[in-house]
């Protein structure tokens, strides 16, 4: 509907067909979107995508003192701790490997997260 609106409205002329893409427009601007956290190759072929379902306003966030780095490292630690697991259970180099690079990368984002706490806090 949302193509049949600017086809029609905004490229064809129709003034009804305007006023329902700029309604569309509109409501996708002003709504809230489900959030991207952040995505972590898991294994071959797999990919991990963390979203949150219904942002915080602000005013939540501040309280429960919740950001979107704390969220990605806890994702990024997870993501590692079950790399760890399949390093210990499975000990061959490439696997081992990758349960390193994920660590690094969790205690980067860990690094991130106590950093912008941080900043908030002061």
């Amino acid at each position: 509907m949302r193509s049949q609106a600017v086809r029609r409205g905004l490229i064809g002329g129709s003034r009804a067909w305007q006023v329902l893409a700029g309604l569309m427009i509109l409501k996708e601007a002003v709504s809230k979107q489900p959030e991207n956290l952040g995505s972590q190759k898991v294994g071959m072929g797999s990919l991990l995508r963390l979203t949150a379902e219904k942002p915080l306003t602000k005013k939540q966030q501040r309280a429960a003192g919740v950001t979107k780095a704390s969220f990605k490292a806890q994702a990024s630690a997870d993501v590692a701790a079950a790399w760890a697991e399949k390093a210990a259970t499975n000990p061959k180099r490439k696997v081992v490997r990758r349960a390193e690079k994920t660590a690094a990368a969790a205690a980067a984002d860990r690094r991130v997260a106590d950093k912008r706490a941080g900043k908030r806090a002061s």
